[in-house]
């Protein structure tokens, strides 16, 4: 694999791309031994039924397609399909590898094309690099973001040249210069936003409100690498794990379920105020774990409260804020205000940042919140103080596994919260994501030692053949089964 070169990556924006230098995908076990065609014997397709994502499927006359309610949708052709991500208005051809890709004059305008399954893929934000993992594909990855939390990522930081380029945290978005300079060494490189260059492809789950469809982004990833019906079935145990969850908790939540708020404080001047976030996907986390969110008719009801004007969502974010555009004329009224709201919750979710979350504790947050005692707050008597912060990388980014691996295994975060809500019912367990600052819980650091799936530097990624084969005779064969390696059924 042509791996990025420690002088390339130290020159990486002086880098100027030009068509000889875009990465030649190897012909390998991924891919078909038939590298002049654009067809198949009558009745064969390259990506078969018993092969597909699953998903509602409606039956065209030339393809078939799958549609998810949250913003992508896969057809499928005889010889390669369309991936539309609709929240931005992108459109991928997946052609397999070792065939022609499809005439242009067939495609939708505009559509970026890719050889699949994907060979060598940079990553240059961290959302995406928990559902390769899910996948399985960690050993696909060229370069990742120097944020990355999870252990495979931060081994591959170790290797020379493996380090993506990283958003600008101005304005949290990258130059196509930056992305250029990885042409020559991925296939396909992985943003969230969409970009023009070719090889980019946006990946959009957490612009999805719910839990459960951003972790069905699993099967959007998985087209790319030929994984679709596996990723299908990923998605379907982490989608029975989550309700399993919720039929326990619904079978013994109590009459009076506790109240739950995620809550901040936000010091960038010259903006100071008390967070009370609502976002839907909080609310969720909240109601399914058996307790009940802030009510944010009432608390928006209160004096001097506004919403905060950098929430992204409708009904997000309220602030007790003081100051230039404050609600409050000052902080002490601002602060009585919002000790008088804590006083009403049983469980509170601290998501104030922490440049250092090792030296987060119950001290730092009475100082953070002005509380001098603890008498007159419900969650201070049960102590049940939660900070998201629980599995973190080391040291000096201290990133949040809460905004990469969470994000993927929903059904794992209820049960984190479950743990929170009704302590009584998981004796002894600590949860992953997040930790009880009021018990003393310090947060756990990921290490590169924890990977498993990527051995050295230089590891060739384990084939994923195609779905079909063909026989002397010119037959077509499918393998035998969903996640089977090259097996296929015996020719005739």
């Amino acid at each position: 694999m042509q791996w990025l070169s420690l002088l390339a990556l130290l020159f990486v924006h002086q880098h100027v791309v030009t068509a000889l230098q875009v990465y030649q995908r190897p012909l390998n076990q991924d891919c078909v031994s038939a590298p002049n065609s654009r067809s198949l014997p009558s009745g064969s397709q390259y990506f078969p039924e018993d092969f597909r994502v699953y998903g509602e499927t409606f039956d065209e006359s030339d393809h078939v397609t799958v549609e998810f309610a949250q913003g992508f949708s896969v057809e499928y052709f005889d010889t390669y399909k369309i991936v539309r991500n609709t929240i931005v208005n992108e459109t991928y051809v997946l052609y397999q590898c070792g065939l022609q890709p499809p005439s242009t004059d067939s495609l939708p305008e505009g559509s970026k094309l890719f050889s699949v399954p994907l060979d060598s893929t940079a990553v240059v934000e961290t959302v995406p690099l928990a559902f390769l993992k899910e996948l399985g594909v960690d050993s696909r990855l060229q370069s990742v973001s120097s944020y990355a939390v999870g252990s495979c990522a931060q081994k591959l930081l170790t290797c020379p040249g493996r380090t993506a380029p990283s958003l600008d945290t101005a304005n949290a978005t990258m130059t196509t210069t930056d992305l250029d300079a990885l042409v020559p060494y991925a296939d396909a490189i992985i943003t969230s936003s969409a970009y023009a260059l070719d090889q980019v492809f946006a990946f959009s789950a957490t612009m999805d409100p719910g839990v459960l469809r951003r972790a069905e982004w699993v099967k959007f990833l998985g087209v790319f690498f030929n994984m679709d019906a596996s990723s299908s079935e990923i998605f379907s145990a982490i989608n029975e794990s989550y309700f399993q969850t919720v039929s326990d908790i619904k079978s013994r939540e109590p009459a009076q379920p506790p109240l739950m708020a995620f809550v901040d404080y936000l010091d960038y001047e010259p903006d100071f105020a008390f967070e009370v976030q609502f976002a839907p996907y909080k609310l969720q986390y909240t109601e399914d774990a058996g307790a009940v969110g802030p009510d944010y008719a009432e608390v928006a009801a209160i004096p001097g409260v506004i919403p905060s004007p950098f929430a992204t969502i409708p009904n997000g974010t309220l602030w007790f804020s003081w100051g230039e555009g404050g609600g409050f004329a000052t902080q002490a009224e601002a602060v009585a205000a919002f000790q008088a709201f804590l006083q009403t919750v049983d469980i509170v979710i601290d998501e104030t940042y922490a440049a250092d979350p090792l030296s987060y504790n119950l001290t730092k947050f009475y100082q953070t919140y002005n509380i001098t005692s603890n008498t007159s707050y419900p969650f201070l008597r049960t102590s049940q103080v939660f900070r998201e912060d629980g599995l973190i990388g080391p040291a000096p980014s201290y990133g949040l596994d809460w905004f990469e691996g969470a994000i993927a295994r929903p059904d794992l975060v209820l049960g984190d919260f479950a743990a929170a809500v009704a302590p009584s019912e998981y004796p002894g367990r600590r949860p992953t994501w997040i930790r009880n600052i009021a018990l003393g819980q310090q947060p756990t650091i990921i290490s590169d030692q924890n990977c498993n799936q990527v051995t050295s530097c230089s590891e060739r990624p384990s084939p994923i053949c195609p779905y079909i084969s063909t026989c002397p005779n010119g037959n077509v064969v499918q393998q035998e089964a969903v996640n089977t390696t090259c097996v296929y059924v015996p020719c005739s």
